[in-house]
């Protein structure tokens, strides 16, 4: 069957890609959906990070393990709650919401706010995550100057008494 015979979608709201190569191609294709669906066992990680930069929300649903919680937490920092869901539920309510033509106006806002947030939020901000990195590699550097054996390092505790020898 077709997908509008079985699920009533139009054919041409569906649009096949060969597969791109090119990292440019690549994210015009991923900019030309309207919305995407987040797999439940296992989401997607770097695939869903293009998806974010390309301007595109996500559903999402985490369950226990950690592979199907990762969008959550790029969503979280991405400051993109709402399109995180709590059940099943709540998350083919939300796709069939903003895949009908009633949710069009809710789906813009989102995607406008994935787009204003990827350079406000902390998801993308290349700069402070290596400032951050540094600073627990200096931890590390410290502790073993200091003969110290390996432990866990809780980056939020990390201040600048806890970096000093």
């Amino acid at each position: 069957k077709t997908a509008e015979e079985k699920y009533g979608i139009k054919p041409e709201r569906l649009i096949f890609t060969p597969v791109a190569f090119e990292k440019d191609e690549y994210m015009r294709f991923i900019a030309c959906a309207d919305l995407v669906l987040d797999t439940l066992q296992y989401n997607g990680h770097t695939s869903s990070c293009d998806v974010l930069w390309a301007g595109v929300p996500i559903v999402t649903l985490p369950l226990q393990h950690m592979a199907s919680r990762v969008c959550a937490s790029l969503l979280t920092a991405l400051e993109c709650p709402e399109l995180i869901c709590q059940t099943a539920e709540q998350y083919e309510e939300m796709a069939v919401r903003l895949g009908s033509p009633a949710g069009q106006q809710e789906l813009m806002q989102l995607r406008e706010k994935v787009i204003n947030n990827r350079m406000s939020t902390p998801l993308f901000d290349t700069e402070q995550w290596t400032r951050d990195v540094e600073r627990l590699f200096m931890h590390m550097a410290r502790r073993y100057a200091n003969g110290l054996p390996p432990d866990h390092i809780s980056f939020f505790d990390l201040d600048a008494a806890h970096c000093q020898p």
